[in-house]
């Protein structure tokens, strides 16, 4: 079995593509009929016929020789042209591969009989998935999870803003007043298929509080003004955290 890996984005996720693969191959020597053995001669463990005698008490049982495999006869040179049967012919087989909707991170294809020759035959190809992170996106299943930095004013008062979904098409995501920072907003049916069916996830959009590292006089001093305008009038859940701790 011969195994790639296909890198794949959350895009090729959504929508489904077609991947190339580039496989080596190997191929059969000629020279040895893919045996890669140049001459034989006769098994020591059965002196050729193929059977060896087991003494078992006072009986005598014949059993397959597992020296020669029952063949009465093991490598005596092994073929100059080929390792093991087989030669690294030079060149590559580009395959089109299908890689469906809703394809999880790990998913194993398998192409049958697009490996390398082997004694038994052409063996498989294993085609191992894997979907690159994306910028703003993380995926949860089918579900994709997005932070949105925003404002306190933007909390208190409520706004709406827009943001780009993976085909790049505009969502606009409601924040209500007085939402809490960290609040979740699940934005429905617009995350990834799920894989074999016909529903898809959802986006699950995370609003969290940005606090600007620096301030000019006027931002300061509008904040400064707020701050004590909220220690004159303190919420439920602050009034009782300082009542408690004094």
């Amino acid at each position: 079995v011969v195994t790639v890996v296909a890198e794949i984005s959350l895009l090729d996720v959504l929508k489904g593509c077609v991947k190339e693969i580039k496989s080596k191959h190997k191929a059969q020597c000629e020279k040895c009929d893919g045996h890669g053995v140049k001459s034989y001669k006769t098994c020591h463990g059965c002196n050729g016929t193929g059977r060896r005698k087991v003494r078992q008490v006072n009986l005598v049982i014949a059993t397959p020789c597992n020296l020669c495999n029952s063949s009465g006869k093991i490598p005596d040179e092994r073929c100059d042209a080929c390792y093991n049967g087989f030669v690294d012919t030079g060149s590559t087989k580009t395959l089109k591969v299908d890689i469906p909707k809703g394809t999880e991170d790990g998913v194993i294809l398998r192409l049958r009989g697009e490996g390398e020759y082997t004694s038994e035959g052409r063996g498989d190809l294993q085609i191992v998935i894997k979907v690159k992170p994306h910028e703003f996106f993380i995926r949860n299943d089918a579900d994709l999870y997005c932070e949105i930095p925003v404002s306190y004013g933007q909390l208190v008062l409520g706004d709406k803003i827009q943001f780009k979904g993976l085909e790049g098409q505009n969502i606009t995501l409601t924040i209500p007043p007085g939402t809490q920072n960290g609040n979740k907003f699940r934005l429905s049916n617009l995350g990834l298929p799920k894989h074999r069916t016909n529903r898809f996830g959802d986006i699950i959009a995370i609003v969290n509080i940005e606090i600007p590292k620096t301030l000019n006089k006027e931002h300061k001093a509008l904040i400064n003004e707020l701050n004590n305008y909220e220690k004159s009038n303190l919420t439920s859940k602050r009034k009782n955290f300082i009542e408690s701790n004094r």
